[in-house]
């Protein structure tokens, strides 16, 4: 009986579509909640960075203001590096042996993304991510330099693409023709909470400077973010 209502929670969980198996197996939707565990507006998207940790990478701005974390429903998150400047933070399981037990449930097997080395210059990515229930996986474009007017999104370092990100879509992956992990998409809003609509995501390189902070043994604290331009809150 228990595994038939742990399966349920799982087939009402994730809606894959074909596009999208490719991602199925890294990237997860985020349930999010108070302390009187109501679910909250914001939601978003998580990356399986490492499977023996179970370490996951999420945009700061979805989980800062969060009583309770979920993923894969019932798998309790908790915050163990945050870096609001860049707006990354990294999550693993309360409780290890729950997050073994339902992945156990599982018909396939969940695999952690590997970080590229650097951002590639131009060509062809895969996007996906969480926007609702339903995994999206949508084919873009890295904008070069060359091919936009400088802004203050250049200013602070974030890779273009030629997707617009919409306020739900953060966290989602951005993979290369390799399948590995170039950047993290995020949603952007000005001071006047207006939405930037060009496609942005955080390069790998912030990514991987974030992972080995995050392995030190004393957890550091990012400077706040600027005030001209700040991560949107999720509807």
């Amino acid at each position: 009986m228990l595994r038939k209502l742990a399966l349920a929670l799982l087939a009402s969980t994730w809606f894959v579509s074909a596009h999208a198996a490719e991602c199925q197996d890294s990237v997860f939707p985020l349930r999010l909640t108070n302390a009187d565990n109501v679910l909250q507006e914001n939601f978003g998207t998580a990356i399986l960075l490492d499977r023996e940790r179970w370490l996951y990478l999420a945009p700061a701005h979805v989980v800062t203001h969060a009583d309770r974390i979920f993923i894969i429903r019932l798998v309790e998150l908790r915050v163990v590096f945050i870096d609001p400047e860049n707006n990354i933070a990294l999550l693993e399981p309360k409780d290890p042996a729950v997050m073994k037990f339902w992945i156990g449930l599982l018909d396939r097997d969940i695999t952690a993304l590997t970080l590229a080395p650097e951002t590639p210059a131009a060509g062809e990515v895969l996007v996906c991510s969480y926007p609702l229930k339903s995994l999206t996986a949508e084919r873009a474009r890295i904008v070069s330099a060359a091919d936009i007017q400088p802004s203050a999104l250049d200013k602070r370092g974030f890779m273009r693409i030629d997707k617009e990100i919409f306020p739900g879509e953060s966290g989602g992956a951005v993979l290369d023709s390799e399948h590995r992990l170039v950047g993290m998409v995020v949603t952007l809003l000005t001071q006047t909470r207006e939405l930037v609509n060009p496609g942005v995501a955080i390069p790998v390189e912030k990514l991987q400077q974030a992972v080995t902070r995050a392995t030190e043994p004393r957890l550091e604290m990012g400077p706040p973010a600027p005030p001209h331009l700040t991560p949107a809150a999720a509807p």
